[in-house]
């Protein structure tokens, strides 16, 4: 990562998150992955983050062997957010907004996964207390509307999203769902974006339905009672239980979602015929 420092701030929807003095110059890092998404959405009220960083040395977390997981350390300690990786050390005051982040290795990939892993884990945080959530789903534009195909790691999203084309992909992991308005909404965020930076779409979109993936012999979209959705919905919040965000704040969201888009099991082949099965079922 070339030397050089850049401060800049990320907007997803309503939330913002701002990066201090990170110890990289701005082209090209920051401007190939996070520029699209540095212009506020026109009429948004923000409320957010700033991380102020620095440059560390060291192994925070001893890397694993070849073939090995990263890992994720993320703590509660009464008002502050503690987020720990291999090359990453970094703190959020949940009251203030503010905190600090430590970057450690300037190899190119550890350096960028660092970044993004602190970022998606401060965006959760001030997202779930704004009736907004991150969902593990990947996000498919069709007629207008998102459609979110939601599913914990190796179910089959990415499998999902390419059987999903021509559509437009809004993102192949992670959906930032806006609740706060009159319908839930898909916001468009940069994190593990499907598309390159040249094609990406910004912007918010109504999401007509929420397909969880489930590989299956046979096709079929099975629709779940509320109950069913908001517990099916609820296991996919990730670091949720890490941020110590309870069931006072997690169930009123999600059923506020729930309320208002349908929840499908759709069990699919590996086959684009759910596409068909949902037209059929949003016609009835």
């Amino acid at each position: 990562v070339p030397e050089g420092d850049a401060s800049f701030e990320v907007h997803l929807g309503s939330l913002s998150l701002r990066v201090l003095d990170l110890p990289t110059a701005y082209e090209p890092f920051v401007h190939e992955h996070y520029e699209p998404f540095c212009r506020p959405l026109a009429g948004t009220e923000l409320e957010g983050a700033a991380l102020r960083c620095r440059q560390g040395e060291g192994v925070i977390i001893p890397f694993p062997e070849e073939g090995g997981v990263t890992q994720l350390d993320i703590e509660r300690e009464a008002k502050r957010v503690l987020v720990r990786s291999h090359f990453v050390d970094a703190a959020l005051d949940l009251e203030t907004g503010e905190g600090r982040l430590e970057l450690t290795d300037r190899t190119w990939d550890r350096f960028s996964h660092s970044l993004e892993n602190v970022l998606r884990v401060v965006a959760q945080a001030r997202a779930l207390g704004q009736e907004q959530c991150f969902i593990h789903a990947a996000a498919v534009l069709d007629a207008g509307r998102a459609v979110l195909l939601a599913a914990p790691s190796g179910v089959g999203k990415s499998t999902a999203v390419g059987l999903s084309l021509p559509r437009q992909v809004l993102t192949d992991d992670l959906a930032l769902v806006d609740a706060s308005g009159a319908g839930p909404e898909l916001v468009s965020t940069p994190f593990h974006p499907a598309e390159p930076p040249e094609s990406r779409q910004r912007g918010r979109w109504p999401i007509a339905a929420v397909l969880r993936l489930r590989q299956s012999p046979d096709d079929r979209l099975e629709r779940l009672s509320p109950a069913k959705a908001a517990a099916s919905l609820g296991a996919l919040l990730p670091y949720a239980a890490d941020l110590g965000v309870g069931a006072e704040v997690i169930t009123p969201l999600i059923a506020k979602i729930v309320g208002s888009v349908p929840v499908y099991d759709a069990h699919f082949t590996r086959s684009p015929r759910f596409w068909d099965l949902l037209a059929t079922e949003q016609k009835l």
